[in-house]
């Protein structure tokens, strides 16, 4: 089927059309810990996983709208063997001092960068610097002027060491399990069980929740919060006297809650999930 006037060579989907833009999360691997990844043997480009180093995990960067902005050049040097060169850009607003040391820790190494277009597809993740690595680019890294002072990132395949291939896709069975995967490559938490979902309004439920990543891949808590998230407003209540015993389980009890459904929202110094469920509260 046809959407315009080029039909030569070319296959086109109307309804389902090429989408644009990028998801505001960057996920970053230290070049050195992917040891290996696993390709697709009947599709050219498909990786269907990566494998990273024991005990490590990538850095995740959260941004707004279209702060990550990836780019590919194909460069034509006098052998004729074309090669590419994998670049993205992305703007961190967050300027504490954990983000300052992230920054400087970017600024010596390579990376890998995986990177998520709004398609929702098997097309989604992007893996750029597969090859030989992304490294930063030397220039301005905060403008003033960028909502109080935005921190703008650039990293690029190097000018002496191109790539050999456009990013390469990452798909494993369907998107879901693509995204559930990425963020297990970066330690991020999951909260799959809350044990009682009936919360009563002056609180004092016992809970136990279930989850992955509660120790961000380290030897013990590292859960910043437990918030309940209020899905008719938008609140978020926080949640006290938490324990966190296990990687995979907190238990508390319930604090008070105005009436209404809830997802529970455990941040860790990796980042944040809601949970599967919704609890809720009469």
């Amino acid at each position: 089927m046809s959407c315009g006037k080029i039909t030569l060579g070319s296959s086109v989907d109307c309804t389902n059309p090429l989408r644009a833009g990028t998801m505001p999360r960057l996920f970053l691997f230290n070049y050195e810990d992917v040891t290996a990844v696993t390709e697709s043997s009947s599709t050219p480009n498909l990786l269907t996983a990566l494998t990273l180093a024991s005990n490590t995990v990538g850095y995740v960067f959260e941004g707004f709208k279209q702060d990550v902005k990836p780019t590919q050049e194909i460069i034509a040097p006098s052998n004729g063997l074309n090669q590419f060169k994998h670049s993205v850009n992305f703007l961190v607003y967050n300027i504490d001092q954990l983000q300052k040391n992230n920054i400087q820790r970017l600024a010596k190494g390579k990376f890998i960068a995986v990177v998520e277009n709004k398609g929702k597809t098997s097309n989604s993740f992007e893996v750029y610097g597969l090859g030989s690595g992304l490294e930063i680019v030397p220039g301005v890294a905060r403008d003033s002027f960028a909502n109080g002072g935005g921190y703008l990132i650039t990293l690029a395949t190097s000018d002496v060491e191109f790539e050999t291939k456009l990013p390469q896709t990452i798909f494993s069975t369907d998107y879901d399990t693509t995204k559930a995967l990425i963020e297990e490559y970066a330690g991020l938490p999951t909260v799959t069980i809350i044990s009682d979902l009936a919360l009563q309004v002056a609180g004092g439920d016992t809970e136990t929740i279930t989850g992955t990543n509660f120790y961000g891949n380290g030897a013990s808590s590292a859960v910043l919060s437990v918030q309940w998230v209020n899905q008719n407003t938008g609140a978020l209540t926080t949640q006290t006297s938490v324990t966190v015993a296990s990687d995979t389980s907190i238990t508390f009890t319930s604090v008070a809650l105005v009436a209404g459904p809830y997802k529970l929202r455990v941040t860790t110094t990796r980042g944040y999930a809601d949970s599967v469920q919704t609890a809720l509260c009469a």
